[in-house]
């Protein structure tokens, strides 16, 4: 276990620091690190399978969505929105990393492990804050407010990037992940459970991404509801997160409200809302298949709102910061109907399983995409943690089945 603990970890960590220095000569070097060696891990592993004749690659339902996302990278090449180069980088990612995750799911403690490496990086970045290690490490030093969610309460702290670190949203969602999955980390062990939990709630406040930590207050308090949702609960929740956006920028229009009125609320999310909304204007095909990653781009939706990120280095891609209206973008229709049959089709897994608590990941992973973005491929980590999932769950699922024929 600690070695696919060990392996995760380093990949992880190599994922975040490249991410946050994307477009410097750090990032080219952790860009070659983490290709060649998910290179090297995939081939070490068919070689040793081949040798005890141990290896099995199985089908998933998850690698539709895999292979929706590698054509949605090469039409995004062939519309001149992403280089040759990204193109290579950003389906190797997506094949090998999928195949690692396939090869190793058939190990003992997989799922533990995952978790536990991320769980190693909270911990690790926790003692760099301690004695003052930050991202500044790598980047200009840069002016941050104070933690909103502690001045809720009264308490003055300026919020932190860590050393291992992309974005303050994205390094949320997984601390979020982890508290929903603490029980596979610390198993029976009360006391590492209090510490993950400290530490987790410790990072969350230094932070200050109030999405995902007031996504992960929304299904603790209503998780037993969440659990018990069948299929027809599960569209109307999904209808329900699916309208958020539409009709949060309808009633702004209606009041009136200004983008400085919105700014504490969605923090102008509203503005890029309402530019889809204005400026959708698909073919048949593009609205099935979508425009390809970065269709925000390449459609020209981005352009009526890249003014407000003049200071970022990608302003004119900027995403529209909603999961569900940036599958319709990217990969059209087809890929919303798509993840909607997926997570239906695990949601009946994991009842035959009897692991309902697997559930609450996936309804965490549905509400992180109403502000942000969560299930999709600019948010590596996040996303392979829920294709992990998916994969962990069938893998489970067809391990049952056959134990079932047997008997």
């Amino acid at each position: 276990m600690m070695q696919l603990t060990a392996k995760y970890f380093f990949i992880f960590l190599i994922t975040f620091i490249q991410f946050y220095n994307s477009g410097n000569s750090i990032s080219s070097v952790l860009t070659f690190l983490l290709l060649t060696s998910l290179f090297i891990f995939n081939i070490y592993i068919i070689y040793a399978g081949c040798k005890n004749n141990s290896l099995k690659l199985f089908y998933s339902k998850s690698d539709l969505l895999i292979a929706l996302f590698v054509f949605a990278v090469i039409r995004s090449f062939f519309a001149t929105a992403i280089g040759f180069s990204t193109l290579i980088y950003l389906v190797f990612i997506l094949v090998f990393f999928t195949l690692l995750i396939k090869f190793d799911i058939q190990k003992p403690h997989f799922f533990r492990s995952v978790l536990l490496a991320f769980c190693w990086i909270v911990v690790v970045n926790l003692l760099l804050y301690l004695i003052g290690i930050n991202a500044d490490i790598f980047v200009k030093k840069v002016d941050l407010n104070d933690s909103r969610i502690l001045e809720y309460i009264g308490i003055s702290l300026q919020r932190s990037r860590f050393f291992i670190f992309n974005n303050f949203a994205y390094y949320a969602m997984m601390l979020g992940i982890l508290f929903i999955g603490r029980n596979y980390i610390a198993l029976n062990n009360k006391y590492s459970k209090y510490a993950i939990i400290g530490s987790l709630l410790l990072s969350f406040l230094i932070l200050d991404a109030r999405g995902p930590f007031f996504a992960l207050i929304i299904v603790i308090v209503f998780r037993n509801i969440l659990y018990k949702l069948k299929a027809f609960g599960f569209f109307i929740f999904c209808f329900a997160i699916g309208i958020i956006p539409f009709a949060y920028s309808l009633i702004s229009i209606y009041l009136g409200l200004q983008s400085s009125d919105n700014l504490a609320i969605v923090s102008s999310r509203d503005i890029l809302w309402q530019a889809f909304f204005l400026n959708y204007d698909p073919s048949l095909v593009q609205f099935v298949f979508g425009y390809g990653y970065l269709g925000q781009y390449i459609s020209g939706i981005s352009a009526e709102y890249e003014y407000l990120f003049t200071n970022w280095g990608n302003a004119s891609q900027i995403s529209l910061h909603n999961s569900y209206l940036q599958y319709i973008m990217d990969l059209g229709i087809i890929g919303l109907l798509l993840l909607y049959y997926l997570i239906r089709n695990t949601f009946k897994k994991i009842e035959y399983l009897k692991m309902n608590e697997l559930k609450l990941l996936i309804y965490y992973f549905l509400l992180l995409g109403i502000s942000d973005m969560s299930i999709q491929i600019n948010n590596f980590v996040v996303f392979f943690y829920f294709i992990i999932l998916l994969n962990f769950i069938d893998h489970k699922y067809r391990q049952s089945k056959l134990v079932s024929e047997r008997i």
